[in-house]
């Protein structure tokens, strides 16, 4: 009992650190541009504002948001934000 729960608890801790794995190297895959578009969302700005303090066009912002999201698989700003978070991105 206690060998198949442990079992159990390696898999999923196995599975974790494979998904962060791979979520460091899609980050990896990120322009310097794209990080930036992905920090300033997170923090809440809108695309025009974004596009304002770059100065780039606001449709510009949406490219990048839109291929930061498929790059890092997140669907949700909630998410993009949780990944700025936990990877310290914030604070660069």
């Amino acid at each position: 009992v206690v060998a198949v729960w442990l079992v159990g608890v390696l898999a999923t801790w196995a599975a974790a650190e494979l998904e962060e794995e791979q979520r460091r190297s899609r980050l990896d895959s990120l322009t310097a541009r794209e990080i930036e578009v992905l920090v300033m969302v997170a923090q809440g700005h809108t695309n025009r504002s974004i596009a304002e303090e770059l100065g780039i066009s606001p449709r510009t912002v949406e490219t990048h948001r839109e291929r930061v999201m498929a790059k890092l698989r997140i669907r949700t700003v909630a998410g993009l934000t949780r990944f700025v978070v936990e990877h310290s991105l914030d604070q660069e």
